[in-house]
């Protein structure tokens, strides 16, 4: 087969550059993890200074270095022989409070290499991974990229866009954060508004402990975490938010009583659906079973491990 020099080099360039990428990766999660980023941030530094302030290598931080300025992380001034970060690289890199926690989206791509081995065998079997056999970086990393948007807008846009949500918080509430994770948008609330009870569910009962002590540390006393799945929520209510205006009788099965609005949030439109009393056998029956026949039909002969879904939801 004749090959086409000049796609090869045009493809050629694309995989270096995406190789390049890749390799990179760890280096973002080494300038977290050592603390290289923030001292950056701090204050511009030679290689040897930054080193002496975080304790590692000079030699090891020299290459990071220029890895970090070829790809554009860190600015390098050659008058002073000093490396720095923009306003807008610090934000990004070196903030966990911020706008943008790039590093934490990092630690999910790290999740995916620790992932590899089951993902080469679920190919061939077909079956899934659950949410609770992954590495704790995908747990820490999820928390961490979604917290700066929680600290960004939760507070001061997604709330206020919900009709009388902000002043029901302020005299005293009680919710429920369904697939709270670590907690990071539960213990926001809570301690954004004290006279308020906020209650996280979420099935992984690891995440539930670490929430539980962040809750702890950040004196978010009226916020407290509880195991739980589609299994536990039953009698409690709901608000769900979407983009598309929900179809007539889409969510009428699974409670006793459904209210939906419309509001405007962060210039679009969306639909909040008021779902009352919820009622788990119809959705077992309407919702889980479905997602039993797409997903978790296991071709006859091959072998079948243990299966959280199954064991959760269809245990004979």
């Amino acid at each position: 087969m004749a090959i086409d020099e000049a796609k090869l080099n045009e493809f050629l360039g694309k995989a270096v550059g995406d190789l390049g990428a890749a390799v990179s990766a760890t280096l973002v999660l080494v300038g977290d993890r050592l603390g290289l980023y923030r001292a950056l941030a701090a204050e511009s530094l030679t290689s040897e200074e930054l080193a002496a302030k975080t304790s590692t290598s000079e030699r090891y931080v020299r290459e990071w270095l220029g890895n970090q300025g070829a790809a554009g992380y860190v600015e390098f001034d050659p008058d002073t022989g000093t490396w720095s970060m923009s306003p807008e690289q610090a934000a990004c890199l070196a903030d966990p409070s911020g706008p943008v926690d790039m590093p934490g989206a990092y630690n999910i791509v790290e999740a995916t290499f620790h992932a590899l081995a089951h993902t080469l065998d679920n190919f061939k079997s077909g079956a899934g991974m659950e949410w609770g056999e992954h590495h704790p970086c995908l747990f820490e990393g999820t928390e961490r990229f979604f917290r700066a948007g929680y600290n960004t807008n939760l507070i001061g846009a997604w709330l206020p866009a919900l009709d009388g949500v902000v002043d029901k918080l302020a005299r005293g509430a009680k919710v429920a954060d369904v697939g709270c994770g670590h907690g990071a948008s539960t213990i926001l609330m809570a301690l954004t508004y004290p006279d308020s009870e906020f209650v996280g569910y979420d099935y992984h009962d690891e995440s539930i402990g670490v929430a539980t002590e962040k809750a702890a540390a950040a004196g978010a006393t009226n916020a407290r975490f509880e195991v739980a799945d589609a299994v536990g929520y039953a009698g409690k209510d709901f608000v769900i938010l979407r983009r598309q205006p929900p179809a007539a009788g889409e969510y009428a099965p699974f409670f006793r009583e459904v209210e939906v609005r419309t509001i405007a949030l962060g210039g679009g439109i969306y639909h909040a659906v008021l779902g009352r009393d919820f009622r788990y056998e119809p959705y077992r029956a309407e919702v889980l079973a479905v997602i039993k026949e797409r997903f978790y039909r296991i071709p006859r002969g091959l072998p079948v491990l243990r299966c959280y879904f199954f064991e959760r939801y269809f245990a004979q």
